[in-house]
């Protein structure tokens, strides 16, 4: 059997639509050698606590390999400055989307590729 995840997806822009009063949209720039990475399932909750209910959301979207969206509650500050960005803050998200990937992960770096160890 084939996996459809375009229900998630779906699902996913659903409750963003429906939040779009309660949450603000940041654009973070990574100015550093070390690139955003992407994958097969590039939308993250950066807030998300493994084995917990949650009920913070804070989407993380790399959208090249110097910019990301975040979108995160109205009232919060987004988790990462927009601009000004750590070396361990870019690592720090890059290996959530490496795990949160079902096959592929891609970047502009193979080198930096390298330093994965893929499911």
């Amino acid at each position: 059997m084939e996996y459809d995840d375009s229900h998630v997806c779906n699902k996913y822009w659903k409750i963003i639509i429906h939040r779009k009063k309660k949450r603000k949209l940041a654009i973070i720039t990574n100015d550093l050698n070390t690139p955003f990475i992407t994958g097969d399932q590039p939308a993250i909750n950066i807030k998300k606590k493994e084995g917990k209910q949650q009920d913070e959301l804070s989407i993380y979207y790399p959208i090249s390999p110097n910019l990301a969206l975040i979108l995160c509650d109205i009232n919060q500050e987004p988790i990462m400055p927009e601009n000004g960005i750590q070396p361990h803050q870019v690592d720090e998200v890059n290996k959530l989307i490496a795990n949160a990937s079902h096959k592929q992960i891609f970047s502009n770096s193979k080198e930096y590729l390298n330093n994965f160890h893929y499911k």
